[in-house]
């Protein structure tokens, strides 16, 4: 073999095994999201180092209802170690996945900080109200951390109170009514304002067992085209499939919406238990 075989012996296998993209594309060419590409920056993640998602390409048609399906392995804290094999079917009116070209950037944010490795494989895709294959994400990511912020829980079980409205008179949607009745989560409002940068903040706590684990999320979202003023709706589920083996987790504490000027869009209370067939 000459060197310059060796070269490209040893080229190939550091392309595929140590420069391997994290997140990336797997779509076809039948997909709707025509030039699709999907970049984590940077990639792999590094340790303390804020993680930006970019996703890009030109949708042929627009999309107001379909399905996403997650087919996912996850580990993490050292005790969560599941499959996640879910179908949620959605809708979104007016859509904000138009056709043309779309810019999807969420981010720079922190990736979740649990101790010891968090890994996440598998696939997002997309599909249409026709089963028609909208887009699809490969995802590879492994992340390392060395903080210490589990507890042990001293609380006793209780009912889940699923999710609930926390939204305030001046928030920038109106009229805010929530549904979760029939295994589905059903939204209408109003949006007083064009919305093409927001963020998505978390305050919550995660248990599992006697183990908790605070979630203190910051998550900037810039879109383009961005979110319609007027009236909307928002449907997700209800679920199909589920996670194995039973993860036995629960989540509760707030999620929050804000707009650019850091003014509150919506507010929602979750206090759920995510369990192996449905989430509740």
């Amino acid at each position: 073999m000459s060197m310059k075989q060796v070269l490209a012996v040893v080229g190939a296998g550091l392309v595929q095994n140590g420069l391997a993209q994290s997140v990336k594309s797997c779509g076809g060419a039948g997909d709707h999201l025509k030039n699709a590409v999907v970049t984590l920056t940077p990639d792999p993640p590094v340790a303390g180092q804020d993680i930006t998602v970019s996703i890009t390409g030109d949708l042929d048609a627009t999309v107001e209802t379909g399905t996403i399906n997650l087919d996912l392995a996850v580990q993490a804290m050292g005790v969560i170690n599941n499959k996640v094999q879910l179908g949620a079917p959605f809708t979104f009116k007016p859509s904000p996945f138009v056709a043309g070209h779309l810019d999807l950037k969420v981010g720079p944010t922190q990736l979740l900080k649990a101790p010891g490795t968090t890994t996440i494989t598998g696939t997002v895709k997309a599909v249409n109200a026709a089963n028609e294959p909208v887009f699809c994400m490969d995802l590879n990511l492994k992340s390392v951390s060395d903080v210490n912020m589990l507890t042990l829980s001293n609380e006793t079980a209780k009912a889940a109170g699923g999710v609930t409205s926390c939204s305030q008179p001046t928030d920038h949607v109106k009229n805010f009514k929530l549904d979760t009745t029939g295994g589905k989560i059903d939204v209408t409002g109003q949006l007083d304002e064009d919305l093409t940068t927001f963020s998505i903040n978390v305050d919550a706590v995660m248990k599992k067992l006697f183990i908790s684990l605070p979630l203190k999320l910051d998550i900037p979202v810039t879109t383009s085209p961005g979110l319609p003023k007027g009236d909307f709706e928002l449907s997700l589920g209800p679920m199909t499939g589920g996670l194995s083996p039973d993860p036995q987790v629960s989540l509760s504490g707030t999620v929050k919406m804000n707009d650019q000027a850091s003014e509150e869009v919506f507010c929602l209370n979750v206090d759920q238990v995510i369990e192996k067939d449905i989430i509740v």
